[in-house]
């Protein structure tokens, strides 16, 4: 692994020297546009309007529209003036709990590794933070922008786990392209990772959202029926078991076409409107209760008997 950014933590007067690594990779099936009528592969050109040709990227500036169709040149200089001193240093300002924080506010997840001179420090930090279960809240100027972030500990992957979202499109040659995948820790030594976060001013405001939040009357009885439901599908947060099935399905229709076999898809049933929602949670539970002894296909909440699972109801 290449790191894309060396610095050092800012821990009061500690100094930690260290190297970040992308954490997490998409591993979306990319589609190029091509020409239908001769498959040639389409080219979007940087092209000027007014000057009635294409340009090349010596020639590109940056800009800021602060009025309808007027910009103001902001040059590589301008930004390397700006006043940062997270540029080459996240600098920690608070410590909290990290169940303090709303999964809304992360973005991206970087690995933290110490640079040389830095592994005492940066155990120090690891070990600190575990003492005391708490989270670092940072600023680091990743990519030409500053972020707010948070510090935290991770303890890797269950064996295997990363490996597991492609089991079942390894057998084709389609497939090789999304089957890679790293290993992981299982209750190891955790390390340090960087979230960067977005700052409050760029969450959006679901006050529109009139619908979501508005009081609605709950039946008691709808109500422990429910939450007989959850807790009957509760277990222990398993990722290994969870499967990109859209993509494995993706990847075979793939390989048919490059192996010029037919595709034949079968059309899938479309779940039951249910009205009646007791009918569907007790239906949920008897499923839900039967694939914990190992019975019938796991609960997917598609239509069974005319009553799909509370993810299928669909209110009157």
């Amino acid at each position: 692994m290449r790191s894309l950014w060396k610095g050092a933590i800012s821990f009061g007067l500690v100094h930690i020297p260290v190297k970040l690594y992308t954490a997490t990779e998409s591993r979306d099936v990319r589609f190029h546009m091509l020409h239908r009528a001769c498959h040639t592969p389409i080219r979007y050109r940087k092209f000027c309007p007014a000057c009635g040709r294409e340009v090349e990227a010596e020639e590109i500036a940056r800009g800021y529209e602060y009025a309808g169709g007027r910009y103001v040149l902001v040059e590589d200089e301008d930004l390397d003036a700006l006043p940062l001193r997270t540029d080459r240093a996240v600098e920690i300002l608070d410590f909290v709990r990290l169940d303090e924080i709303d999964p809304v506010f992360f973005e991206k997840t970087y690995f933290l590794e110490p640079a040389e001179g830095g592994a005492k420090a940066y155990a120090l930090l690891r070990h600190a933070m575990e003492r005391t279960g708490r989270a670092a809240v940072a600023k680091v100027a990743l990519r030409s922008k500053e972020s707010l972030a948070a510090i935290r500990l991770y303890n890797g992957l269950p064996a295997g786990a990363a490996n597991g979202s492609a089991a079942g499109a390894a057998n084709g040659p389609a497939a090789g392209v999304g089957a890679r995948g790293g290993g992981g820790l299982s209750g190891g030594v955790p390390i340090l990772v960087l979230e960067t976060m977005f700052f409050p001013d760029e969450i959006r405001s679901y006050a529109q959202l009139a619908e979501a939040y508005r009081p609605v009357a709950v039946n008691e009885r709808e109500l422990a029926m429910a939450v007989h439901l959850i807790e009957s599908l509760s277990v222990s947060f398993q990722p290994e078991k969870y499967r990109d099935e859209y993509r494995e399905a993706l990847l075979e229709v793939i390989e048919d076409k490059v192996a010029g076999r037919e595709v034949v898809t079968p059309e899938a049933p479309e779940p039951a409107r249910v009205v009646d929602l007791m009918r569907a949670l007790e239906e949920s539970i008897r499923m839900a209760e039967e694939r914990r002894r190992g019975g019938p296909p796991a609960f997917t909440g598609a239509a069974v008997n005319g009553a799909p699972g509370l993810g299928g109801v669909t209110a009157p």
